[in-house]
């Protein structure tokens, strides 16, 4: 039986901008023609700011025939002390955005920013105010901060755009019974430049139940529908009354680093759109980490395509099946996750009308963990400490981590060949591992190891990639930069020489250095072991090695 969750959104559509400043506006997608239409929207949802607050709320499962006329409904908890919020008898979900880390570090929270240049200057950031907006209390008891919302930061000395948002937020939830409190899911996070401007229609965010009495019940069904907006000509990454975060674009080849006081549940691997990314990870007490993440912005493409109703064909009818809008001809855009491979179809479907040319290019710096890998390999999953982390620019990508298969770490990207000027597109791929891990895929000692990587096409063959690899720390750092599309596979392989090496000491979770060209690492193949048959009367043994000689006593037979 279905049920159903809901959280709606309504947006809003004229601006008046009396903003002075020459900075330049990402620009937004193109709205829907007049002619209804059907499309396709292929962008990171995630890597989008959407909710600038916190929600914390009930969770009523309804079966879908009785929405519109059961009295139930979902409803916004302030906090913990409201009846109808009580966790030892409802089920309960948060989305908490974290705030900065001003008095201590008892609870996830923003440590800092800075940037730094390519001469290695650093610029430090200070924390300027959070933005109004849905907010709420948490609970020390049930292991809940508090919620808070975007918070703004600003670098007086920085080259470029001085103000920055910063949401870092965790999905939370709670299930009687449940002696743990609230168990954290999903961390997100999200940095942004922007410029603050005014604007007639913009308004801040915040959150209204559907009850049954709501006028709109007929229409949203139940659910929580966030009230506010960005459609009204610009990329807000905030809005408060009258006043927007105008999104920038990142300098480029500047590196931001972002601190993070995170949870020690979170383990496993993170993925995100970052550029030659390094990581540093410490214990700062009993439940709780300091991440810190440095990384260049990536830039991403988008592609939205509006097709009118006379060029259906016999794909869109099969890829659309049982879609009730497009059956009735009415206007809509698909909206596929870009970091499920399934969504390379709903671009191949589209691809005379988008001509395999992005219209839209955005940079970001953005992160999340992948709760669940699957990868159903020991040597790639954890449940109590951080693995890995993969990024990359292309436009669809897989959703997980590398699979191991035949001797490689294999991971699938897609996109186009085209940017909206009519450039080819460069794809980037990095990949940072710990040391250990690729050990243990091999089987390795505690020698030094070395890779190889390579980027392939659809058809298999070798494609044109600058490669960037190295080892610091307990970290491997492999990177493939340059390749163009449209559904390359990047391949690493690891190789060890047959040396004996005294062991490693553990390694601590510090950020790797610089790469390393791959025109300067060496790598050589293990020298061929060679196998004989020894001999000592009725005794025989088999002696395997690069250079086998018979044990004392024995002859070679």
């Amino acid at each position: 039986m279905k049920t159903k969750f809901l959280i709606g959104s309504i947006l809003f559509a004229f601006f008046i901008n009396t903003s002075t400043s020459n900075a330049v506006d990402t620009l937004p997608i193109p709205r829907w023609q007049s002619t209804p239409t059907f499309g396709v929207d292929l962008s990171d949802s995630f890597a989008n700011f959407g909710m600038a607050g916190s929600l914390l709320s009930t969770i009523v499962m309804i079966p879908e025939s009785e929405i519109l006329t059961t009295n139930k409904y979902n409803r916004i908890c302030p906090s913990l002390e409201v009846d109808y919020c009580n966790p030892l008898k409802e089920r309960l979900t948060a989305t908490a955005v974290l705030k900065p880390c001003l008095e201590n570090f008892s609870n996830p929270c923003v440590k800092g920013l800075r940037i730094i240049d390519q001469k290695g200057e650093v610029f430090e950031t200070e924390y300027v105010r959070s933005i109004k907006g849905a907010t709420f209390t948490g609970s020390p008891t049930f292991n809940l901060p508090d919620g808070g919302t975007t918070s703004l930061w600003r670098s007086e000395n920085a080259v470029g755009v001085k103000d920055f948002a910063v949401r870092y937020s965790i999905d939370y939830s709670f299930n009687t019974p449940n002696t743990n409190g609230f168990e954290p899911n999903q961390l997100s996070v999200s940095i942004a430049p922007f410029v603050a401007r005014q604007y007639f229609q913009a308004r801040e965010y915040f959150f209204e139940e559907t009850t049954p009495s709501h006028p709109l019940r007929s229409i949203l069904g139940w659910g929580i529908r966030s009230i506010g907006g960005n459609d009204f000509g610009v990329n807000c990454v905030w809005q408060e009354t009258g006043m927007c975060g105008a999104e920038q674009e990142f300098e480029k080849n500047l590196l931001y680093e972002l601190e993070l006081v995170i949870p020690k549940k979170f383990s496993g691997w993170l993925q995100g759109r970052l550029v030659s990314p390094e990581i540093s990870v410490k214990s700062i007490s009993q439940d709780l980490n300091l991440m810190t993440v440095r990384a260049k912005a990536a830039e991403v493409p988008r592609v939205v395509v509006d097709v009118d109703y006379s060029n259906t064909n016999e794909t869109f009818t099969e890829l659309f099946k049982n879609n009730k809008q497009f059956e009735s001809k009415r206007g809509f855009r698909q909206l596929p996750l870009v970091d499920d491979f399934n969504s390379v179809k709903m671009l191949d479907a589209f691809a005379k009308f988008h001509n395999d040319k992005a219209n839209l290019m955005a940079t970001k710096w953005t992160f999340r963990n992948v709760k669940f890998p699957g990868t159903s390999n020991k040597c790639l999953d954890s449940d109590s400490q951080l693995m890995g982390m993969v990024t990359t620019n292309s436009l669809i990508y897989d959703g997980g981590v590398p699979v191991f298969r035949d001797g490689f770490l294999q991971y699938r990207v897609a996109g186009l060949h085209f940017n909206p000027d009519g450039s080819e597109f460069k794809g980037a791929y990095d990949l940072l591992l710990r040391s250990e891990s690729a050990r243990c895929l091999y089987g390795f000692s505690n020698a030094p190891i070395s890779a190889e990587i390579s980027v392939l096409g659809a058809d298999g063959d070798k494609k044109i990639a600058t490669t960037q690899i190295s080892e610091s720390n307990g970290w491997l750092h492999l990177g493939a930069y340059n390749f163009t599309f449209s559904q390359p596979t990047i391949k690493m392989v690891f190789k060890q020489e047959a040396v004996v090496s005294k062991p490693s000491p553990t390694p601590s979770l510090s950020a790797p250095t610089a790469p390393v060209q791959e025109s300067t690492l060496i790598f050589k193949t293990p020298p061929k072991k060679h196998s004989i048959i020894c001999i000592k009367g009725k005794s025989t043994k088999k002696v395997t090695s690069v250079n086998p000689k018979c044990p004392s006593g024995y002859k070679k037979k």
